[in-house]
């Protein structure tokens, strides 16, 4: 599972390609993570204000940068409530429903927003609750 760790972990590359593998999936896309300098795995729900705050965030950071890989995994019960979201709350980040190929590579989901930023370069992984401002993740 993907846990926050500390740089030269040697499990993180086989994750990550784990991970790359299973956005790719589900998006139906052909991203290369390594590409990326960040990816930000967000996990959201459409009935969460302070998700949907996040995600506004997001929406204004990535006018900002081409560095960043922003993915919404959406954990609504319903899989259909992200389809009926997205009509009248355009993103500019791939989104999509959790699967288990996604969910079992990251610890339970308790709370949301939870957000998991992986730095490319240094190869680590940090874990964050709660929203994250545009000026923190103009930090990033």
């Amino acid at each position: 599972k993907i846990k926050e760790i500390t740089p030269v972990e040697t499990t993180i590359n086989s994750d990550i390609a784990r991970l790359n593998k299973a956005v790719n999936n589900v998006t139906k896309t052909d991203y290369d993570f390594t590409n990326y300098d960040t990816i930000i795995i967000d996990f959201w729900a459409t009935w969460c204000p302070s998700c949907r705050l996040q995600n506004q965030h997001f929406n204004n950071f990535l006018k900002t940068t081409n560095k960043a890989l922003i993915l919404g995994v959406c954990v609504d019960k319903d899989p259909n409530a992200l389809t009926k979201f997205l009509k009248t709350n355009p993103y500019q980040f791939p989104v999509f429903n959790n699967n288990k190929e996604i969910a079992e590579l990251f610890d339970d989901i308790t709370v949301v927003p939870t957000h998991y930023i992986i730095n490319m370069k240094n190869q680590t992984i940090k874990k964050q609750l709660g929203v994250i401002t545009l000026d923190e993740l103009k930090r990033i």
